[in-house]
């Protein structure tokens, strides 16, 4: 089950919520455990027997810590992802990584990362994982909207329809994909070439 949702409110924003059906629950039962201490006249089975109340205390604050920072990491991709998140298309995407998701959080990367780690969302086009709502940027110092993902399609268009007779360079690629808005090197263009399975522009030309 989905453990967070994107929905709509009145007035035409989106939000996200916790699926509370989705999310375990403990409880610790305090009658029990003072009845227990009260019956129990031998030490050591009172002291086992707080050491088994402070540890389901701590399972449970340990799991509203977590559905705090699902909570707060859900509105940050709503508010980063809006416009992916009404259309689902790819294109759509803006640069959104784990470290910017815990800087906007004020949490450590590594808790947001377990917090996603098995955590799907849905939505009103559908049920997707967490980490379908990230994306890389272009280069890890690009600081624009263009995602990593968008310039290899934008790569294979170009590559797909250059002359065959005249194939385009790595620097001449790099030079079509600066002027699309994706400012990379003449490397990194090479690197998503390869990513691709294109070959080099030698064995290219027809």
């Amino acid at each position: 089950m989905p453990e967070l949702i994107i929905r709509e409110n009145a007035d035409g924003k989106l939000r996200a919520e916790l699926n509370e059906a989705a999310l375990p629950k403990v409880l610790t039962d305090d009658g029990l455990f003072s009845a227990t201490l009260k019956a129990e006249t031998d030490g050591h089975a009172q002291s086992y027997y707080r050491d088994c109340y402070r540890g389901a205390a701590n399972m449970v604050r340990a799991m509203q810590k977590r559905a705090n920072t699902l909570l707060e990491t859900g509105n940050a991709i709503v508010r980063r992802q809006e416009k992916f998140v009404r259309t689902g298309r790819d294109r759509n995407k803006v640069p959104l990584t784990i470290e910017q998701l815990a800087s906007e959080v004020g949490v450590n990367k590594s808790t947001v990362s377990r917090a996603l780690k098995s955590c799907s969302i849905m939505t009103d086009l559908g049920t997707f994982p967490a980490r379908q709502f990230l994306a890389r940027g272009v280069s890890p110092d690009h600081d624009g909207e263009r995602t990593r993902e968008q310039a290899l399609r934008r790569l294979s268009i170009l590559v797909k329809s250059e002359n065959a007779k005249k194939p385009n360079s790595d620097q001449q690629l790099m030079r079509q994909l600066e002027t699309a808005g994706f400012t990379v090197s003449r490397r990194t263009v090479a690197k998503y070439r390869k990513l691709l399975g294109i070959p080099g522009v030698h064995h290219r030309r027809r």
